[in-house]
């Protein structure tokens, strides 16, 4: 996807990575020592999916449902995977799991996905806030000229910074609550119809 759209600006793995211009200008990830231990915890508490997100590419133990996504992934049983990563997910039936697991690492922070069992693991400098700003930063913008989107809770701090928060009609109660603005959900093109009707100065979306 990133590579047909060709941005010249891209910031991915929930603010662990920012591109401009095809150059990465940040990175935050999580060490090989504190990703063996991450995986190693979640392997002990579940049996159930896991992924991790390193440089070289997109792991999981699992076939994934969806055909692009099976087709960008790798197979691992996370048995010998030392190496850094952005970030690792897994499926975790009690959050209390997850917290003992970021407690043990000190380098790591974790927050779950609202109305799943699927927790997030990456670097405490891994956040759409921080990288919004290193960003702007580099571009020598004031985050007041930004206009964000979101759904989820660790989008909260990132529309709050930004000069235009806009939260998509299918996002959790807190982020609408903290939006500027409510567009269509993502199913919808709610992200599109925005950016065309008050950003591009248009309606009309093909």
């Amino acid at each position: 996807f990133i590579n047909a759209a060709n941005p010249d600006v891209f910031i991915s793995n929930g603010g662990a990575t920012v591109t401009v211009n095809g150059k990465s200008i940040y990175e935050a990830t999580l060490s090989a020592e504190t990703t063996d231990t991450i995986l190693s915890m979640c392997k002990k508490y579940t049996h159930s999916d896991i992924t991790a997100e390193a440089i070289d590419g997109y792991y999981c133990n699992f076939v994934p449902n969806d055909p692009d996504r099976r087709a960008a992934s790798k197979y691992s049983d996370f048995s010998c995977f030392h190496k850094p990563v952005y970030k690792i997910t897994a499926e975790l039936e009690n959050p209390d799991w997850a917290a003992h697991i970021a407690h043990v690492c000190p380098e790591c922070a974790t927050y779950q996905f609202s109305g799943e069992n699927w927790h997030r693991f990456a670097s405490k400098e891994a956040r759409k806030e921080n990288a919004m700003r290193i960003l702007a930063d580099h571009l020598n913008l004031d985050q007041s000229s930004i206009a964000a989107f979101g759904d989820d809770i660790n989008d909260l701090e990132m529309l709050r910074n930004a000069g235009m928060g806009i939260a998509v009609a299918n996002a959790i109660p807190q982020v609408k609550q903290s939006a500027d603005h409510i567009t269509d959900s993502n199913d919808e093109d709610g992200v599109a119809r925005f950016i065309a009707k008050h950003i591009l100065l248009s309606s009309d979306i093909h």
